[in-house]
């Protein structure tokens, strides 16, 4: 989508912040959001939040550079502002980019990281209070109010972060949307640590105004959605995730299986992967127990994986596998494929189970696997989601 197609930063209201895995060592929650102009969004598209930074984030970095909150300071396209303003909704701090990297070490004439992959391997976990405790250790001179000025507008813009939406308009209507998240918050090297988004979001209750914008998802969309599609509504489809990834299968199944669905021909199938059952089903905390039930009469399936409710861990393609033959007439008869969530470890590993599939029930070599399934995501048969 083109800048001019996207729509405007919009206000949206908090309906409700429901905490779902209160018994559990992550805290997910399901929001629902009333927007303030009628939005006409598919399932499948994507909510941009606009974040901020903690607050106790903001002090430490001014702390650490030893410059006031009131400093004024200019950044590319604003107005000049004060600088706790800046560091707290204009300039990245959570995540540390090595493109900034770069840009600093040629701007101070560092020799700090010596090529690309150094800086990636260095910005990997860190934050920019971090990198300005590390550089003070080595460059004490960061901390003159010039050099600390020239550093902060050398920071990356505070970007929108991207959430699946977790709703279909004809369910919710197209002023609201709903969202599933995880709030991200840990541990590392001796501080607590949080996400720009997600601890606003969090921390957000029903009356609360947050501004968002919608971006489509073209390379995430239903059959019947897709331009050019000839397949419609009665197509089956496949869906895989894990955690917060049921986020757009929660739209796909209201717009396949709700009162206003346009085929009552239906073939449905979910993968979810969580840890615990009693603890982070998040399909039964987000939909009523009888909607579920109903829909499953209508012809979803469902195969649920709880990694560690047992002694060996079960993962979504383990339950794959184990459908492997019914699976593999699914895609004889056409069946789409959706992937959503992790891409460092689920995505391949679903990939490879799939080509497994392939080759030792459908009769293919790896080679003609790989093939197909690389075919298919070309045509959108097969389609990706991955953070």
């Amino acid at each position: 989508m083109s800048n001019d197609e996207q729509e405007p930063v919009m206000h949206a209201e908090v309906v409700f912040n429901r905490f779902v895995t209160p018994q559990a060592d992550k805290a997910i929650f399901h929001i629902r959001l009333n927007l303030s102009q009628a939005l006409a969004y598919q399932p499948g598209d994507w909510l941009m939040v606009t974040p901020h930074n903690p607050s106790g984030l903001v002090t430490a970095c001014l702390q650490a550079l030893n410059l006031s909150d009131t400093t004024s300071v200019t950044l590319p396209r604003h107005e000049p502002m004060p600088l706790g303003e800046a560091l707290h909704a204009h300039l990245e701090l959570t995540q540390l980019q090595p493109a900034v990297l770069n840009k600093l070490q040629r701007h101070f004439g560092w020799s700090l990281w010596p090529d690309r992959q150094a800086m990636m391997a260095y910005a990997q976990g860190r934050d920019v209070l971090d990198l300005i405790d590390d550089l003070l250790a080595q460059q004490p001179e960061l901390a003159e109010p010039d050099q600390a000025r020239d550093f902060v507008t050398l920071l990356a813009p505070l970007a929108p972060r991207f959430y699946s939406i977790a709703s279909a308009p004809e369910a919710v209507g197209e002023t609201e949307v709903d969202l599933l998240y995880r709030q991200v918050v840990y541990e590392r090297a001796r501080r607590q640590r949080y996400g720009a988004a997600s601890n606003v979001l969090s921390g957000s209750e029903p009356g609360d105004r947050l501004e968002v914008e919608w971006n489509l998802n073209p390379h995430f969309k239903l059959p019947e959605d897709q331009p050019d599609s000839e397949a419609d509504a009665s197509t089956p489809i496949v869906m895989i995730g894990a955690g917060t990834g049921l986020a757009p299968y929660l739209g796909f199944l209201q717009r396949r299986f709700g009162a206003h669905a346009t085929s009552t021909a239906q073939q449905a199938w979910l993968f979810f992967g969580e840890t615990h059952a009693d603890q982070t089903d998040l399909l039964a905390a987000t939909l009523p127990q009888s909607m579920l039930a109903s829909w499953q009469q209508l012809g979803l399936k469902v195969s649920k994986a709880f990694s560690r409710d047992q002694a060996h861990k079960v993962y979504v393609q383990d339950r794959i596998w184990e459908a492997r033959d019914t699976l593999m007439q699914w895609l004889d008869q056409g069946a789409y494929v959706y992937l959503c969530g992790d891409q460092s470890k689920m995505a391949p590993e679903v990939t490879q189970c799939f080509t497994s599939v392939l080759e030792q029930v459908g009769g293919q070599t790896p080679d003609q696997a790989a093939a197909t399934w690389k075919h298919w995501r070309q045509i959108k048969r097969v389609q990706y989601d991955v953070y």
